[in-house]
């Protein structure tokens, strides 16, 4: 136990205190575990508790982004297609295929265009 102990004391900050401390004898006590093993512990759960605090800000900003997104799609006019409307990417008709509306110039493009001209 001394032994363990000791590595513990050298190596103790590289080491995860978690999976160590449920391993050691009932008998020992707290005081007994070197600091360093401890405050590493303690260091990494507050890693821990702001990298999920990030990850939480982040995923809400992406929802209010598309959110936003969403509300500007949704407030737009609406689109009517006659049979004489050209694609502004490639000139061919619109048709009956899949279009997309450009959001600055409300312009007609194929959806296909659209997602080689973003590519």
């Amino acid at each position: 136990l001394t032994t363990c102990l000791e590595l513990l004391a050298r190596h103790g900050e590289h080491v995860d205190a978690q999976s160590i401390l449920p391993h050691l004898p009932s008998g020992v006590s707290l005081s007994r575990v070197p600091a360093s093993v401890l405050s590493a512990a303690v260091c990494r759960a507050g890693d821990m508790r702001r990298r999920a605090s990030v990850v939480r800000a982040l995923r809400r900003a992406e929802w209010v982004g598309v959110q936003s997104a969403l509300a500007d799609a949704t407030s737009r006019r609406p689109v009517y297609v006659d049979g004489s409307e050209t694609c502004t990417v490639c000139g061919r008709r619109i048709g009956a295929s899949a279009f997309a509306v450009e959001p600055q110039t409300s312009k007609l493009r194929h959806y296909a265009c659209h997602v080689k001209s973003k590519s």
